[in-house]
């Protein structure tokens, strides 16, 4: 079987997202995760009147002070939120469930850094060099196994229309043509 460095990284990225999930625990993973769909919402929903108001008081560039913007809600949403989940956390946790819990902890965090591998091969894939991902695509053992994986979710999901809108967009931002994916093995069962 030939390898990718891709495959390399990829195990410890798995590893240490599994590990991190036992450490903090299953309740405490889905908190913080609820946290940050919870926080960007807002963040999105309310930025542009914190923009407003930053432009009376600086000079500044318009993406910028959405950026800033968008990060200084996040930030406050999620402070906030994280406060009020680990109370609520404490009151419910308790001594003896803390095995199952961490063990739980432990493969919603592999399930997050596969989603966290799932997102960069997306990446790889919509990026215009296409050196890159024919090296993926003939060495990545994981680039070949995952990326059925990630067709399936996009079908399944319902993000497809969002994933598709993604590629033009970075199509338009860097001024070149989205390669086409080829059906997988995975993807082209289900159609």
């Amino acid at each position: 079987m030939v390898s990718h460095p891709f495959d390399w990284i990829s195990v410890p990225v798995l590893l240490v997202s599994g590990y991190v999930g036992y450490r903090r625990g299953f309740l405490e993973e889905v908190a913080r995760f609820v946290e940050l769909i919870i926080a960007t919402l807002i963040s999105i929903r309310f930025y542009g009147i914190l923009t407003g108001w930053l432009k009376n008081y600086l000079a500044a560039n318009d993406v910028f002070l959405r950026i800033i913007s968008f990060l200084v809600i996040l930030l406050i949403c999620l402070f906030v939120i994280r406060y009020l989940t680990r109370w609520i956390q404490d009151a419910i946790l308790d001594k003896g469930v803390n095995l199952a819990n961490n063990t739980v902890g432990f493969l919603f965090g592999l399930l997050r850094g596969c989603l966290i591998i799932l997102l960069l091969l997306w990446l790889v894939e919509i990026v215009p060099t296409t050196k890159t991902v024919g090296d993926f695509r003939e060495r990545s053992y994981l680039f070949n196994h995952l990326s059925g994986y990630r067709e399936w979710v996009m079908n399944y999901s319902g993000i497809e229309p969002f994933a598709n809108k993604s590629e033009k967009w970075f199509k338009k931002k860097l001024d070149y043509e989205v390669p086409e994916r080829p059906r997988t093995l995975i993807s082209s069962k289900e159609n």
